[in-house]
């Protein structure tokens, strides 16, 4: 059951101009307020007899007209107790005329105010513990591989992250093949579709086609509904490399890298960094540039996309997925650059079941590593 107490103050020359009784009785029998009390002043003696009423008399919504809120100590009241301060000395009695009838009224619709704003105030929910900074995973590319691997992480309960330097994720598959808007796969990668719950239709030996929108745009859905977080319009500046092995990004604005802003950025601890960044192979570019380490491939560098050869390319995609540098994941068309494999055709299925592998060797990973 709630009780309103309201306190007046009559010091710092609020009682020499107004009528403080009168006050008293606006709050007692028009505002129903069931603890109504004038006292000397909000110094430290009168706010410990405050407080020792505001218990005993278990008010738990309380009014206190007198100086500004900016005169009172911090943790001036229990935090249990929803508190208004009205400012009868800064904002009434210093700033109008004394004992007239406008300026008392002015004091009496300030207490009107602040009893009905009190009576109105809801207890602060209680912030759950959020560590936004840190995540389990960060992804590196809105494409296909991207996001499947994001929703399957994030599935199985993970903290997943993923960043897209462009305004809308999806990479090339929103086009199809050569802007017909549709998309081929093979039956594995039809597999993943039916379990996004995105329709396809029989196309040739165990090839089926897909709506490339539909695909798109229900794998951006599922991916969020399962519980990841996408940022477009992100891009990765560099990595955070700890004793030989990378443990985050450095991420910034894709315009403030565009219009070569000098912008600090900001940095992001992760357990595992997927690069899913297509042929470009961003995050493999960066490590190698900057930090001269030796990668997991037959030259120690990145090998380099090689010609079409769609069937191999296909095949060579998925096997290629893998951990190329300690802490960090290929996934998609770049782990074919990063290896030395053909280029694809138009099939996507490859980078599908590329986004499902990577995701389930990270959390066969993380399964067998302390968290």
């Amino acid at each position: 059951m709630d009780k309103v107490g309201v306190y007046i103050c009559s010091g710092y020359g609020i009682g020499e101009a107004l009528d403080l009784e009168a006050l008293k009785q606006v709050a007692e029998t028009e505002l129903k307020a069931e603890v109504v009390k004038i006292v000397g002043s909000v110094e430290a003696e009168d706010l410990e007899l405050i407080n020792q009423e505001v218990a005993a008399e278990g008010i738990n919504r309380l009014v206190v007209a007198g100086p500004t809120f900016r005169f009172y100590p911090k943790n001036a009241f229990p935090a249990s107790v929803m508190v208004d301060y009205v400012n009868l000395r800064e904002q009434v009695a210093w700033a109008h005329e004394p004992n007239n009838e406008d300026t008392q009224a002015l004091a009496a619709d300030n207490l009107r105010m602040g009893v009905t704003r009190v009576r109105k105030m809801a207890p602060l929910e209680p912030v759950p513990e959020c560590n936004s900074i840190n995540k389990d995973i960060l992804v590196v590319g809105g494409g296909p591989a991207g996001l499947t691997a994001a929703y399957y992480l994030a599935k199985a309960s993970k903290k997943v992250i993923l960043f897209e330097r462009k305004l809308s994720v999806g990479g090339g598959m929103w086009g199809g093949g050569v802007m017909f808007n549709e998309i081929v796969v093979q039956a594995e990668g039809k597999r993943i579709l039916d379990e996004f719950g995105i329709r396809s239709v029989p196309f040739e030996d165990d090839y089926f086609s897909a709506d490339s929108v539909e695909t798109v745009s229900t794998m951006c859905s599922q991916a969020c509904k399962a519980g990841a977080k996408i940022f477009n319009l992100f891009s990765v500046e560099d990595v955070m490399l700890t004793e030989g092995r990378v443990t985050g990004l450095v991420i910034n604005w894709s315009a403030v890298d565009i219009a070569r802003l000098h912008v600090d950025p900001i940095t992001i601890r992760a357990k595992a960094v997927i690069d899913a960044t297509g042929h470009a192979a961003e995050v493999a570019n960066v490590i190698q540039r900057k930090s001269g380490v030796r990668l997991d491939t037959p030259s120690g560098k990145i090998e380099g996309e090689r010609p079409m050869w769609a069937e191999v390319g296909e095949k060579m995609i998925v096997e290629n997925t893998r951990e190329f540098f300690p802490g960090v994941f290929a996934a998609g068309m770049c782990c074919n650059a990063i290896y030395g494999a053909p280029r694809m055709g138009p099939v996507f299925g490859g980078m599908l079941m590329s986004g499902k592998k990577v995701a389930e060797m990270i959390l066969a990973r993380l399964m067998t590593k302390p968290e």
